[in-house]
């Protein structure tokens, strides 16, 4: 049987998570809160309350994200991702440091805009 649903918010999330997993040929969970039974009315409350709360994404990810065109994001990039850096795989590229990733991203950046300073 079908019934109506509609999709409140991350339609965007969703646009990059099958070519993801189709690509790297894996399986994520994705965690979604789901509510049943709301009237139009109350969609609209809750898609208003979603998009005008959110948390914005922390300032590693950022970094991360504009690799491609900023220099220093992507050398920092690089000094996370490549085997032969003495900071890889104990870097984070969304601030949230581990016992593992105990540097951020942003950490990185922020050296590499010290070392540049001081030699200019």
């Amino acid at each position: 049987m079908q019934k109506k649903a509609s999709l409140m918010d991350g339609q965007h999330r969703l646009g990059g998570i099958e070519p993801y997993t189709k690509t790297t040929n894996s399986m994520l969970h994705v965690p979604f809160l789901a509510f049943h039974w709301l009237d139009e009315d109350e969609e609209i409350k809750f898609f208003d309350i979603i998009n005008t709360k959110a948390k914005g994404i922390g300032t590693s990810l950022s970094r991360f994200l504009k690799r491609e065109s900023d220099n220093l994001s992507w050398i920092a990039t690089q000094l996370i991702i490549d085997p032969n850096s003495p900071l890889y795989n104990i870097g984070t590229f969304i601030g949230k440091r581990t016992k593992e990733k105990h540097i951020t991203l942003q950490n990185v950046y922020n050296f590499l805009l010290l070392l540049i300073k001081n030699t200019t």
